[in-house]
């Protein structure tokens, strides 16, 4: 089902898109920002760019377990692609 088919009739695509996202989590927010650039990103990409920001509160590992967890997030929601 398309996130269109209970959108009314005004509502363009990109609109009814951002209403879906409104509520995400900030990390999930932030990644969503780098992949929707125009040529995407790959999770190395978002780990090695996120990286800075983050390095207080998790390790390498738990970042980018957590990087791969929101990603596939924002996949299963249709946010994004592989």
């Amino acid at each position: 089902m398309s996130s269109l088919d209970h959108a009314p009739p005004e509502m363009t695509l990109f609109s009814a898109q951002t209403a879906q996202a409104k509520g995400l989590p900030l990390l999930r927010s932030l990644m969503l920002v780098r992949v929707s650039c125009q040529k995407g990103a790959t999770l190395t990409e978002v780990v090695r760019d996120y990286s800075p920001l983050v390095s207080h509160r998790y390790s390498p590992a738990e970042w980018r377990a957590a990087a791969q967890r929101e990603l596939a997030a924002l996949i299963d929601a249709g946010l994004a692609t592989e």
